[in-house]
């Protein structure tokens, strides 16, 4: 199957994830979901489409009270957006997550301390998304 064929499919397990969630069906959807945050698509999506693809898996998993898989799919933002700046920064590849570490442990130690997990979490995403935009811009 070409690429194009490919963002065809990735587009419509999407969309029918986003259905999926919006009827409450938050498991389902994080099947969908799940289909696109596989290691070797998740590679493929353009940035901001994988962003916004573990953002909805962070919400699915939020309103599931799977919390433990919440903070899986924030690393693995951090990761992305860090590869992305590595990249962006000096021209050569660094491994995956390199950068992300430091920044993985204060943001799990303020979520130990905070009783709002899904605030706790969109805010992470918000300024995951803003320092993604913002380092690729530059």
């Amino acid at each position: 199957m070409n690429r194009s064929a490919n963002q065809v499919d990735w587009t419509r397990l999407e969309e029918v994830g986003d259905l999926h969630f919006h009827a409450s069906a938050y498991s389902s959807a994080l099947d969908y979901y799940r289909q696109l945050l596989d290691d070797r698509v998740l590679v493929q999506l353009p940035l901001l489409r994988a962003l916004s693809v573990l953002r909805k898996a962070v919400d699915s998993n939020i309103l599931l009270g799977q919390y433990r898989k919440v903070e899986k799919y924030i690393l693995t933002a951090m990761e992305l957006i860090s590869s992305v700046i590595s990249v962006a920064n000096d021209g050569k590849s660094r491994p995956r997550g390199a950068n992300s570490r430091p920044m993985a442990a204060s943001m799990r130690r303020r979520s130990v301390l905070t009783n709002q997990p899904k605030l706790l979490s969109r805010a992470r995403f918000a300024l995951l998304l803003s320092f993604a935009v913002n380092s690729i811009a530059l």
